[in-house]
């Protein structure tokens, strides 16, 4: 028999919230290893500031043997952003029209894959294949915190528009 190896690597998840910034690390089962989570006064600090505090603060605990072993990150903001990674606004970090892929990849000390997505549609995708929405085809979540968002999940989809 095959079987995977669950810490054999694993992948971080940072969101950068406008009142915190979350750092998760999961293993290839997706279970949780580790979570980290600091207050941070998103609107008060630029972009490129709260970009390296994230990845200190996800970074802070790993060696580089450790980090060696990493094959992806994640990062949720709440904003408006493409799938090139490029906010066209955050309204409530004050960010506008930031490539935050190609910002993240300057500040990290190592290559690696990186996604980026909006926090409300990346919750919506954690409800869909782990939480309350796990085997359904239709999922619509609504995020409520400092403001309002929302996902939908489309026959196994992402809807985007």
């Amino acid at each position: 028999m095959l079987e995977l190896v669950p810490d054999a690597v694993f992948f971080l998840g940072i969101e950068i919230g406008v009142e915190h910034i979350t750092a998760t690390e999961i293993d290839l089962r997706a279970a949780i290893i580790r979570t980290r989570s600091e207050p941070f006064d998103g609107p008060a600090h630029g972009v490129e500031e709260a970009v390296r505090h994230a990845i200190a603060l996800a970074c802070s605990d790993l060696s580089p043997d450790r980090l060696e072993r990493c094959e992806g990150i994640g990062i949720s903001t709440p904003s408006q952003l493409n799938l090139n990674g490029t906010i066209h606004s955050a309204p409530l970090l004050g960010w506008k029209n930031v490539n935050l892929i190609e910002l993240v990849r300057q500040s990290l000390p190592f290559q690696i894959p990186l996604m980026v997505e909006n926090d409300a549609n990346a919750a919506a995708w954690g409800e869909y294949r782990f939480g309350a929405g796990k085997g359904s085809d239709y999922l619509v979540a609504i995020t409520v915190g400092t403001g309002i968002g929302g996902g939908i999940i489309i026959e196994g989809s992402m809807y985007r528009g």
